[in-house]
């Protein structure tokens, strides 16, 4: 194989290749880099510095484009920090590379700027400070060997096996077939020591030919026997699977039983459930009911009682007033007046009996349970009638007193003429005062 088979794909498919390793490309501008101040300075003071070195004869220059790339990818990664890291910890973004005048520049950087935490690390530091943090592995363990001869332990080249792998190749080329030959058992043809050794000590003709096609024959049986055996075992596993979605099919149809079952009971307590919520509804419609049954009884009674309070109330009031009252003012009446017993009574009997009327009346349509009650409707509907009677009552009481008192007077003495000279003189007879003062 040579350099550029070996090469190839990596100078073709760089991209591709890394993205399998987990290695992503940093595709954004970096053009504005170039324009600045401070990278410029960089960039010029580096170039003055190889130029001084190459002029001592120490080392040949790097380019400018070198220099500039350099710079550029420096001053980036410096800018996705932010901020200078206190420990390795802190920091995200490093630069790994194995160009010491690079890791120098990062350092003479360091000194200037006064941090510690390194921008630019060399592959084997930067695995080494890894072991810290990375759990190990057998591709980790391979990674650490591997810097540690990088860059100075390099694998011996000998011509000798190259002549032995190119000359198998070629024995290898002239079968038919070959295309169809898996990689796997032409690699391990090629990497057998046996063989090997005996193609350097075989000459070249008929005994390469048999050597290699036995070698051949012997991996592709080989092969052959790991591949029978690796369909044995994967008709095993399927076997095995088979018998285990049997299982999982039986055990399905056990999980739809009881599923169903399930599904059965639910629905079974969800009727009791329904019926049980329409037995409270209709506990809750009478126990409502007999709420508003209780409370149109209480209201009933609460009337019933504002009622008897307002008929205890006026029949006390009426039994006094009628019964104590009206006695004693008929009596003080005709004590005073010296009016007729009976007229006297039943007139104030019949003004008490207006007046606890109109009394009652008042209150009663101040009061709105009296004021609906059906007895003090009709009472209202005869009032005016009562009203009427009454004031009727009292004006023939009055025309009966008077007519009492016209009765029972004593009648006028007749009047004595004097006939003196021709005139008569009429004299009144001198009342209880007069006599006595005379």
């Amino acid at each position: 194989m040579t350099p550029d088979e070996f090469f190839g794909p990596f100078i073709r498919d760089l991209i591709t290749i890394a993205r399998s390793k987990g290695v992503e490309l940093y595709n954004e501008s970096i053009e504005q880099y170039k324009m600045r101040q401070d990278v410029v300075d960089d960039i010029v003071g580096q170039n003055d510095f190889e130029q001084q070195k190459s002029t001592k004869g120490q080392r040949k220059p790097k380019r400018y484009e070198q220099i500039e790339h350099d710079m550029v990818l420096w001053h980036c990664v410096q800018d996705k920090r932010h901020t200078p890291p206190e420990s390795p910890l802190e920091a995200e973004h490093w630069i790994i590379t194995v160009d010491y005048r690079f890791l120098a520049f990062d350092a003479y950087k360091r000194q200037q700027q006064g941090t510690e935490v390194p921008l630019c690390l060399h592959p084997s530091n930067f695995v080494s400070m890894l072991r810290f943090w990375v759990p190990r592995s057998p591709e980790f363990e391979e990674a650490i060997l591997g810097t540690m001869r990088l860059p100075f332990l390099f694998q011996e080249f000998d011509s000798d096996a190259e002549k032995v792998t190119l000359q198998i190749l070629r024995t290898i080329g002239r079968f038919e077939g070959v295309g169809d030959i898996p990689e796997e058992a032409v690699t391990r043809v090629v990497c057998n020591d046996a063989i090997r050794e005996r193609m350097e000590e075989v000459t070249e003709g008929q005994e390469e030919v048999e050597l290699i096609r036995d070698a051949l024959i012997e991996e592709l049986t080989e092969d052959i026997r790991e591949r029978n055996a690796g369909i044995e075992e994967l008709q095993q596993e399927a076997t095995g699977k088979d018998q285990d979605l049997e299982e999982l099919k039986k055990h399905k149809e056990k999980m739809e039983k009881t599923i169903a079952k399930l599904r059965s009971t639910v629905e079974a307590e969800r009727g009791e459930v329904t019926a049980v919520q329409q037995e409270q509804q209709r506990q809750a419609e009478v126990i409502s009911g007999l709420q508003a049954s209780l409370e149109a009884k209480q209201a009933e009674a609460e009337k019933h009682k504002a009622i008897s309070r307002f008929v205890i109330r006026w029949s006390i009031i009426t039994i006094v007033a009628l019964g104590l009252v009206a006695p004693i003012l008929s009596y003080l009446t005709v004590k005073a007046f010296d009016w007729s017993t009976v007229w006297t009574a039943t007139g104030v009997y019949l003004a008490s009996a207006l007046l606890l009327i109109t009394a009652a009346d008042m209150a009663g349509s101040k009061d709105c349970v009296v004021r609906d009650w059906h007895v003090f409707k009709w009472f209202r509907t005869f009032r005016g009638w009562l009203l009427g009677a009454i004031i009727l009552g009292l004006a023939l009481e009055m025309a009966g007193n008077y007519l009492w008192d016209r009765v029972t007077s004593p009648s006028s003495p007749a009047s004595e003429t004097d006939v003196r000279g021709g005139t008569s003189v009429d004299h009144e007879e001198p009342t209880v005062d007069e006599q006595k003062t005379k």
